[in-house]
């Protein structure tokens, strides 16, 4: 897919939820896979953009040797993107054998373990399918932000079939480095299996190697401001384990688990459109400062233009606070901004 020539500017803004590291720390980030943009209107010359987004979480192990992932939560989320903003779907991650889909293939998939969580860590999402998460919606105890487009209560578990899967590649079920691999009859209780390395680099993210373990997609709807910057940010919940080793226990395979030392989770900033002033008090994008700024801001208030998808304001959004609501905080912040020329 081609766009025009500065189409997209994009910006990896990682904001660091831990200084120190000790031992193991899981890092998250989110990447934009295919670069696409939005198309902003009314439509800029014969330049067309389209409005697709598609985002993958990405994780690794760094501080160690062989360890890999094991379990995490988190949630994503785009403050000041209402519900009505945009819709959310997830993408196909895993293939039918679990081996990761390449970046090409984007198709919304959200059959549990092909499309959203990576196939090995569906542990938890193939006998809870809201592990997978909540698009704008809630469920569990996740509760849905209508101010904010989220995905909310993602849980990946390596485990049981999605583990075994991952490191059988002779499917006998028994993981390929155990000294028990091809045995025919009962698998004793408490055999074990190191994690191979490359699997584990390949699939759990050990020795840095970053993996997908989470694909989406958010669809722009209209909006009044140009340009336009959507920020998704990985909000990891609790503290992720790791493993290196696999156990027999309660006649399923599962993941020994280590605690992670610390955790690390970061934000992508895309910009939408090409053109127009970033400057707040430039209401009207024109790239001056006026009168007609002021004027068109104070109608636009007056008006409710809270934003995008369903408000198709003159220009920006009058909610500068982003809390979905318009109230005289918002007034007084833009004539802060008039007064001082930006």
């Amino acid at each position: 897919m081609s766009h025009g020539r500065g189409a997209i500017s994009c910006g990896m803004a990682c904001a660091f939820l831990a200084t120190a590291v000790s031992a193991q720390t899981v890092e998250f980030r989110i990447v934009e896979r295919q670069g696409q943009g939005y198309m902003p209107w009314p439509p800029q010359g014969t330049v067309l953009y389209d409005n697709q987004l598609n985002y993958a979480v990405q994780s690794r192990v760094v501080g160690g040797s062989g360890f890999g992932l094991r379990s995490f939560a988190f949630s994503i989320a785009a403050t000041c993107e209402r519900d009505t903003w945009g819709t959310l779907d997830r993408l196909i991650v895993s293939n039918f054998d679990g081996t990761p889909v390449s970046n090409q293939n984007q198709g919304v998939n959200s059959e549990v373990g092909r499309g959203g969580l990576a196939s090995q860590f569906c542990g938890i999402a193939e006998v809870s399918p809201g592990a997978n998460g909540w698009l704008n919606a809630s469920g569990d105890e996740y509760e849905n932000n209508v101010s904010a487009q989220d995905i909310g209560g993602i849980r990946g578990l390596a485990e049981g079939v999605p583990l075994i899967r991952a490191v059988d590649h002779d499917e006998d079920g028994i993981p390929d480095t155990s000294s028990l691999n091809g045995m025919v009859g009962v698998v004793p209780e408490g055999a074990t299996a190191p994690l191979e390395r490359g699997v584990a680099e390949m699939l759990f993210g050990a020795d840095g190697n970053w993996v997908d373990v989470y694909r989406f997609r958010y669809t722009k709807t209209g909006f009044g401001s140009c340009p336009a910057q959507v920020e998704f940010r990985v909000v990891p919940v609790g503290m992720p384990t790791l493993f290196g080793t696999i156990e027999r226990a309660g006649g399923v395979w599962r993941a020994r688990s280590v605690e992670a030392a610390a955790v690390r989770a970061g934000s992508v900033a895309v910009t939408l459109c090409t053109s127009g002033s970033t400057c707040v008090a430039d209401h009207d994008g024109s790239g001056e400062v006026n009168s007609n700024d002021l004027f068109q801001f104070i109608n636009d208030w007056f008006s409710g233009c809270s934003g995008a998808g369903g408000f198709w304001c003159s220009t920006r959004t009058t909610d500068l606070d982003c809390n979905g609501r318009l109230t005289a905080e918002d007034l007084f912040a833009y004539l802060a901004h008039w007064f001082a020329g930006c």
